[in-house]
């Protein structure tokens, strides 16, 4: 097999990535060089970026020493990579202000799995005026986000002298936007961004003859936010223990590692279901890129790329054996094993599961959580649905939470024992967290956000507001790692939804706002009393998105008006309803303000509305 066949069966090997937008084919454009399963090639070219120090592949056997650096890290993931939105300062006036000395290329942790993406090791000192120099000299953008998913992931902090550092994160659909808000400023070509940073490191490590010498590894799965990572810049090997504890290996073992894994023969394409958090072995380039693998079976590895998941092996038994001998007489972290059973799709009732439709429609029940007893781990699944459609309602997030469910059971399991003072049992907004098991086993459990904020039913547990927050941001970990756009058209009005609203539990701010419909009844009676659904145009989305409404509190619903029912790129909705107070044009109302469109739109929405009764 030549090298021409040799990569033509390894990008046969791997599933098409998503094509959001031109940006994302500029980007692949210029990775075309040979590939290892379709995983292991750059996003864009960082041959440069890397220490010359290559490992020869097959025909070859020996390791080529690069001279001593002058400047090495031995801390993947230096600390202010580790939480940089916090404490961040906004930019100033959409820009990143001059003086910068230092700039940080980071990865994220709060990927909803167990991978975690890092950036780079080394700070950017001298090419930082630059980096700040280029993104200010980005288009601005609209902050575009319905061409989810994104394959950009990246986080850029930098730093000033007088201790403030901004931070700047990937939106959408590869815009970058200031990371203290979400909504507010954005730059097009994230992908364009990170090529000029990755050759202003380039040149930088150039001079400094960096390297990255370190090789505690071994207590996160990590993948590059530059992945997929280029097999001729793999230079290093560390097996990983059972404990988490790292032993570089020799070189003639790396070099026998990386021949087998570029043979091509060993590399195919699958599934893999997270069975242990820790790697059994990680390969790094000589800068410190990382790419962790996982024993899934005797001779069977597999890594995560954060677009996928890909499977090396069987590899020869003798290298397996070798690599067991360097993990240490307890060998690595626990095999996959078998995968966990799977569950059958539950069907949903418009914008909510049918599991959620069922407890907030009274046809099922949750049961009482006593303080003396826990919610069983081993989850397959959690939902998170709202209260009794007659009371609240409430509407949780369409998707379950898949991405290691136990972490619900675990922060219902921690909740305190209540200690009422000045509380009564009655009243409290509701909601219900629903776990499913791989036997069939479904456990309910509900919980109020205000008043005595029980869990479990009255008396059991306490603290149902904060567990609410803290539940929230599994399912957004989730949607950044894996997004899935919700796109389906359903009916949402109903008697129900003009009474109590269809509002999701989490926050929906508006600009993330890009579908809606209206919702009303036949102006003339005599035309019946059924509800009539028709979509928003895009246009009085994007108005109502980025309006500037007058803040109003007089109060909103009527039973029988109109009203909006507008969704962000998740399906989570919020509803707004629609008058026309006496001698004016129809507005937008909520209860804490009012809005109308311009004169520009105003026609288009006279005709959206027209034949629909108002209130």
């Amino acid at each position: 097999m030549n090298d021409n066949d040799l990569s033509d069966a390894f990008r046969a090997a791997v599933p098409p990535r998503p094509d959001t937008r031109e940006w994302a084919e500029g980007a692949r454009r210029k990775a075309r060089r040979r590939r290892v399963g379709g995983t292991f090639a750059a996003l864009l070219l960082v041959a440069a970026m890397a220490t010359p120090l290559a490992f020869n592949l097959p025909g070859r056997s020996t390791v080529l020493a690069t001279p001593s650096p002058t400047t090495t890290a031995t801390r993947l993931v230096p600390d202010i990579c580790r939480d940089p939105v916090p404490g961040a300062a906004p930019l100033v006036d959409g820009d990143l202000p001059d003086g910068a000395t230092r700039v940080w290329l980071c990865g994220r942790s709060d990927t909803g799995s167990e991978l975690e993406l890092v950036g780079l090791p080394d700070p950017l000192v001298e090419g930082a005026g630059q980096a700040v120099a280029a993104f200010n000299a980005l288009e601005k953008s609209e902050g575009v986000l319905d061409c989810l998913p994104n394959p950009l992931d990246y986080t850029v902090v930098v730093e000033y002298p007088d201790g403030v550092h901004r931070a700047l994160r990937i939106a959408g659909c590869g815009d970058l936007r200031d990371a203290t808000g979400m909504f507010d400023i954005f730059r097009a070509d994230g992908a364009g961004y990170l090529a000029e940073l990755q050759a202003l490191w380039a040149a930088e490590r150039a001079q400094t003859e960096f390297a990255f010498t370190g090789a505690d590894v071994c207590d996160a799965s990590y993948s590059s936010v530059l992945r997929p990572i280029e097999a001729d810049d793999l230079a290093r090997a560390v097996a990983c223990g059972a404990d988490g504890s790292a032993a570089e290996l020799e070189e003639d073992l790396t070099s026998d590692i990386l021949a087998e894994l570029t043979a091509g023969t060993s590399v195919t394409g699958g599934d893999a279901l997270w069975g242990a958090p820790l790697p059994d072995l990680v390969l790094l380039t000589a800068t410190g890129d990382p790419v962790a693998l996982h024993r899934e079976s005797e001779g069977v590895y597999w890594w995560d790329d954060g677009y996928a998941r890909f499977r090396w092996g069987p590899i020869d038994p003798a290298l397996e054996a070798r690599i067991l001998e360097a993990q240490g007489p307890d060998g690595g972290p626990t095999p996959t094993g078998t995968p966990m059973p799977s569950l059958p799709e539950e069907p949903r009732a418009g914008l909510v599961s049918q599991v959620c439709d069922d407890i907030q429609s009274g046809r099922i029940a949750a049961e009482d959580l006593p303080d003396t007893e826990e919610v069983p781990q081993g989850a397959t699944r959690a939902w998170l649905c709202g209260d009794r459609w007659e009371t609240f309602g409430g509407v949780g997030p369409l998707e379950p939470l898949t991405t290691d469910p136990d972490r619900v059971a675990a922060a219902i399991n921690a909740l305190p024992s209540p200690d009422y003072e000045a509380c009564t049992e009655m009243g409290g907004i509701t909601y219900h967290v629903v776990l499913d098991y791989p036997d069939g086993e479904r456990r309910i459990v509900s919980a109020e956000t205000v008043n005595c904020e029980w869990v479990g039913g009255w008396g059991n547990r306490a603290g149902g507001a904060q567990l609410l927050q803290d539940l929230l941001p599994l399912w957004a970990a989730q949607r950044e790692a894996a997004p899935k756009p919700f796109v389906e058209d359903v009916d949402v009005c109903s008697d129900t939804a003009a009474l109590v609203g269809l509002n999701s539990l989490g926050t929906v701010e508006r600009g993330s706002l890009y579908r809606g419909v209206v919702c009303g009844k036949p102006a003339d009676a005599a035309d019946g009393e059924d509800w009539i659904q028709r979509e928003l145009p895009g246009d009085l989305v994007l108005a109502i998105s980025q309006a500037q409404p007058v803040p109003d509190q007089s109060g909103v619903f009527t039973q029988g008006g109109a009203y909006l029912v507008l969704m962000n790129q998740f399906g989570d909705p919020v509803t707004y309803a629609v008058t026309q107070p006496a001698g004016e044009s129809p507005q937008i109302r909520t209860w804490e303000w009012v809005w109308a469109p311009g004169a520009d739109l105003m026609p288009l929405w006279v005709e959206t509305l027209a034949g629909l009764r108002l209130e």
